[in-house]
């Protein structure tokens, strides 16, 4: 998910003329004058009960989305989430009679594990038995939709 604000102090020369702030989930912000969404916004607006009158207005997405930087566009794109099934924990399961979770989900270089990935937009199936993952998986479902994991291992 990518969160986009407005930069409160638009006329302050260190911000050099930047109207946003885009953070991605892995914490990289970049400063920007324009923002060409491809697809939905969420908008949401509080009011920050420490300060009378700051209130605070963002937005986030999953869609892509493309930077104006000093007249030419960069695009930056929500962090992809890597679901497989790890093979190895089925066998260890089936040999030694237990229930381990073997859904492996990996994102933002964090791996979880559970027992159901509920993907809550697109996704794709990648085939790839000349090129595997590093961890060896050669099929695997790519999504930067949200995700649910249920029987997470905790």
């Amino acid at each position: 998910m990518i969160r986009i604000s407005v930069i409160k102090d638009i006329e302050n020369p260190k911000n050099e003329g930047r109207a946003f702030c885009v953070e991605s989930e892995d914490g990289k912000v970049i400063g920007c004058k324009g923002i060409i969404v491809d697809g939905p916004l969420n908008v949401k607006y509080n009011i920050d009960s420490r300060f009378a009158d700051f209130r605070i207005v963002w937005a986030t997405t999953e869609s892509n989305i493309h930077l104006l930087q000093n007249d030419f566009l960069t695009n930056l794109k929500p962090m992809k989430k890597i679901i497989h099934i790890n093979k190895n924990i089925i066998q260890q399961n089936a040999k030694n009679g237990k229930d381990e979770p073997v859904c492996r989900v990996e994102e933002n270089g964090k791996i979880r594990y559970c027992m159901e990935v509920n993907i809550k937009g697109p996704s794709r199936m990648v085939y790839s038995p000349n090129k595997p993952r590093k961890c060896g998986a050669k099929l695997w479902i790519e999504t930067d939709a949200d995700i649910e994991l249920i029987g997470e291992k905790v």
